[in-house]
């Protein structure tokens, strides 16, 4: 999000929010504000899954928590598909060529443009959160087998106990 590696041509890299030379263009902007909704969203599923960890929320929580696991994911989607379809966007990018290296760009003359690093980090930042949430889908639903299954044993030993005592 703060890297200065998402896009990348032979004089320079360009960050999304730092190093990021000219205006946002109004894809970037999006990208912007769709990285902030990632950031806040994933740190709210990390407080909510440690709740869950340590407190054991009750079932119902978790179709809630598993929604929430995977809305960050949504977001980075989102930000790669968007990034990725406008980054070669011709809006600036004079600007970044002739920013660090002074060289002088010439009408429709714009240097090749490459994805840089930050954007294939957050392609597997958002590989490893959809990882995470089918394993937290997979933990979820066993969890609620083994609750309905211990609640099934508790009232049939219950049963059975009070049938035995009368």
């Amino acid at each position: 999000m703060f890297t200065p590696g998402w896009r990348y041509s032979d004089y320079s890299n360009e960050g999304v929010i730092t190093d990021h030379y000219g205006d946002l263009q109004p894809y970037e902007t999006a990208v912007v504000v769709f990285l902030f909704l990632t950031l806040v969203f994933e740190i709210i599923t990390i407080l909510s899954a440690t709740y869950d960890f340590f407190c054991k929320t009750p079932p119902p929580m978790l179709l809630a928590l598993e929604v929430m696991v995977y809305l960050p994911a949504i977001f980075l989607i989102i930000v790669l598909i968007i990034y990725g379809a406008g980054y070669k966007d011709a809006h600036g990018i004079g600007l970044l060529a002739t920013s660090r290296a002074n060289i002088p760009l010439g009408p429709g003359f714009y240097p090749d443009l490459s994805l840089g690093y930050s954007y294939w980090l957050s392609l597997v930042a958002a590989i490893l959160l959809v990882i995470a949430g089918i394993t937290y889908a997979v933990t979820a639903f066993l969890n609620m087998r083994l609750h309905r299954h211990n609640k099934h044993t508790e009232v049939h030993t219950i049963t059975h106990h009070i049938e035995v005592h009368s």
